[in-house]
């Protein structure tokens, strides 16, 4: 996971956007999205896609919080446990 993450940076820092580092990065969503994204209580479905850029929604959503005073705890909690890991 180390050596695809530097390959994701390295790529991503001198703008070459390469079908490689798309279908890594996106791989990269789909792993992080699985663990910390809620599903749903009935079925046990995803609540959405699973893509980058959905990725890059979900970590903006945790920062900011979707309530009026911010993230939750729990929210900080899960942003944090991403930054961690990845």
């Amino acid at each position: 996971m180390v050596g695809s993450l530097k390959f994701l940076l390295k790529n991503l820092l001198t703008n070459q956007i390469t079908e490689e580092w798309e279908k890594l990065s996106n791989a990269f969503a789909l792993f992080f999205l699985c663990l910390f994204r809620s599903w749903s209580t009935t079925g046990g479905t995803s609540p959405g896609p699973m893509t980058r850029k959905d990725f890059c929604k979900f970590m903006h959503e945790l920062e900011r919080g979707n309530h009026e005073n911010g993230p939750t705890t729990i929210d900080i909690a899960r942003r944090r446990w991403i930054e961690t890991t990845a």
